[in-house]
């Protein structure tokens, strides 16, 4: 479901033809995608300090982290470099490979950073909404950001006590009311 009313709420920012009246806004006053992310974060929060729970350390844990995240960005990564990019580039085939901004395109997102890229050379620039190859990247490091502030409360005892997670919890939450 939360998935769904991801594709929903983003089909207007990358279909001319999607006329953008969110139901879930007009209802609410919440956009569509901000309930599924809503959902999306409750959810794998669960299930990732039940996987810290379950690993004997902070780095077991972490390596778990890594080995989930890296196989399917790398192929992710090569496959719309390399397949849709190929297919979908108007420069020619040999310019697009050779191009730097493709390589950079690899490189700098499999760094898992704040300063992603998001376009391949000449790919969906001809009557598309926009040029974005995979806007829904920007997730991974914030994901990779958490499981690294997951393993420090763990580290600290914070995930031990219901008391101390109570009060990492209003910690947080006061900062963000800052920040």
């Amino acid at each position: 479901v939360a998935a769904s009313m991801v594709i929903y709420g983003h089909a207007p920012a990358v279909s001319a033809a999607v006329v953008p009246h969110d139901v879930f806004w007009l209802a609410t006053g919440i956009y569509s995608g901000d309930i599924a992310l809503s959902i999306f974060f409750l959810v794998s929060g669960f299930l990732v300090s039940a996987s810290y729970a379950r690993s004997r350390s902070a780095l077991r844990f972490l390596w778990a982290r890594v080995v989930r995240l890296y196989p399917a960005l790398v192929v992710h990564l090569v496959l719309m470099a390399f397949v849709v990019g190929l297919v979908m580039t108007l420069l020619p085939r040999k310019d697009y490979v050779f191009s730097p901004r493709v390589w950079h395109f690899l490189l700098q997102n499999l760094k898992l950073v704040s300063e992603q890229v998001w376009l391949l050379p000449g790919v969906f620039e001809a009557g598309h909404r926009s040029s974005v190859v995979n806007a829904s990247l920007w997730t991974l490091p914030a994901e990779a950001r958490m499981y690294l502030l997951l393993a420090a409360f763990g580290v600290l005892g914070f995930l031990r006590s219901a008391w101390l997670g109570y009060v990492a919890l209003l910690a947080i939450t006061i900062a963000m009311m800052w920040l």
